[in-house]
């Protein structure tokens, strides 16, 4: 994944707005924008992969988050 917004959601989680770029996924959909919930993701690991900056469709200031700790 390719994470651009980190904060606290409306509903209260700690929340990261993130662009899957593969793997498996629960909803069906392996690849595009997902918010993840913190306290549901396990196995989380840092790779050696970068990105050169947001993908199309990020919006800075994401309506979903009541408050944004860290963003793109």
């Amino acid at each position: 994944m390719e994470p651009h917004t980190f904060g606290v959601d409306a509903k209260g989680h700690t929340a990261l707005r993130a662009y899957q770029v593969g793997g498996g996924s629960e909803s069906g959909e392996y690849i595009g924008w997902k918010l993840f919930h913190a306290n549901e993701m396990h196995g989380v690991t840092v790779q050696p992969q970068t990105f050169a900056g947001p993908r199309p469709g990020y919006k800075r200031g994401d309506k979903a988050f009541a408050s944004i700790r860290a963003q793109l």
